[in-house]
């Protein structure tokens, strides 16, 4: 009994994925930000190099960086500093405000230090989906990622980019 139910489900199964079978994979998110510790020239570069890629794809992608500089706002980037929180972690900065407020698609964090300034953006931003490395505040994530090598940025793109195009959705096209 329990072979013939099979069988039917695997009959099923069978004609559902022939009916559907015109669909095409489709990312998603079309408006990407990043959050980075930006402190490091090596993971700018690399981010840079990933956020030039997106924008060959046709993605509208924004970048909003963590930098020791005085005065952030003379950066050419968006920029913030540590002082650009309260004491108890609530932006002030109109850059950071303007951040949070945008209706991204994907947020993706390069947080591997566990900066709290970087934690309040991720648990304040409205975007539809975060994604960032586990660590101790992996619940602010949608998905949480966990790189095989931690301090290697092109080792988190790479398992990013795996996990990405095993969760497009599918659309059909007629």
């Amino acid at each position: 009994m329990v072979d013939l139910k099979m069988w039917m489900y695997k009959r099923k199964s069978i004609q559902f994925k022939s009916q559907n079978s015109k669909t095409q994979k489709h990312n998603f998110s079309q408006k990407i930000a990043f959050l980075i510790d930006g402190r490091s020239d090596q993971n700018l570069k690399t981010v840079s190099a990933y956020i030039k890629k997106l924008q060959q794809k046709g993605k509208e992608v924004s970048l909003l960086f963590l930098t020791d500089h005085a005065n952030p706002e003379q950066i050419n980037f968006q920029a913030f500093n540590k002082k650009s929180f309260n004491w108890f972690y609530i932006p002030k900065a109109p850059v950071i405000l303007d951040f949070v407020e945008r209706n991204f698609d994907l947020l993706i964090s390069f947080n591997v230090d566990n900066i709290p300034e970087l934690s309040a953006i991720v648990d304040l931003s409205r975007a539809r989906f975060k994604i960032g490395i586990v660590k101790e505040n992996s619940d602010l994530f949608d998905l949480a990622i966990n790189p095989v090598r931690e301090d290697n940025w092109d080792d988190y793109i790479r398992t990013l980019e795996r996990t990405m195009s095993q969760l497009c959705v599918e659309t059909e096209y007629a």
